[in-house]
């Protein structure tokens, strides 16, 4: 419930790569430049305190049964 429909055909979760990302940055220093190009591509959203959010949020979070 947390993903739009539209999304989840093209989405997928792939775990925690925080990792995987850092030990490919220590690694490599052209690894190093490609999180850094990823990075300012990013924009940051506080969502914490948007109440739209926090309701969809625990919307999503009640589970029906089956």
């Amino acid at each position: 419930g947390l993903y739009p429909q539209a999304l989840l055909a093209v989405a997928r979760g792939v775990g925690n790569t925080a990792i995987e990302g850092i030990s490919a940055a220590l690694a490599s220093r052209a690894a190093t430049q490609e999180l850094l190009e990823v990075a300012q591509l990013c924009d940051y959203t506080e969502l914490s305190t948007n109440p739209r959010f926090n309701a969809c949020f625990m919307e999503a979070l009640l589970f029906e049964e089956v």
